[in-house]
């Protein structure tokens, strides 16, 4: 069996790749949280309130270059009322190097 070289994976690896990173520092009283794409009202993602209380979420680069995001909170017994927030701009970051610890 010959020797494989892996020089083209570590190379491609290590290149910068732009995506945007969405931190949202979600209330107390919310257990759940959504961001929805507003050109079409579809949702981008979905997920449960941390532990923390700051979620992380990574999107596809678009969503740093323009106001597309809308956010929203909504608490499971509902004895809040929900919350959204339209025209969010997530960040630009390095997929490589950004810290997805919560």
């Amino acid at each position: 069996m010959a020797n494989i070289v892996l020089t083209d994976i570590i190379h491609q690896k290590s290149a910068q790749r732009s995506v945007a990173l969405m931190q949202l520092n979600i209330d107390a009283n919310a257990e759940v949280f959504t961001i929805i794409d507003r050109r079409n009202m579809l949702p981008i993602y979905s997920g449960l309130r941390p532990q923390g209380g700051t979620a992380k979420v990574m999107l596809p680069q678009e969503y740093a270059t323009a106001a597309y995001c809308i956010v929203g909170i909504i608490d499971n017994d509902q004895q809040f009322n929900c919350k959204f927030i339209d025209g969010i701009i997530a960040e630009l970051v390095d997929a490589n190097v950004v810290d997805m610890s919560q």
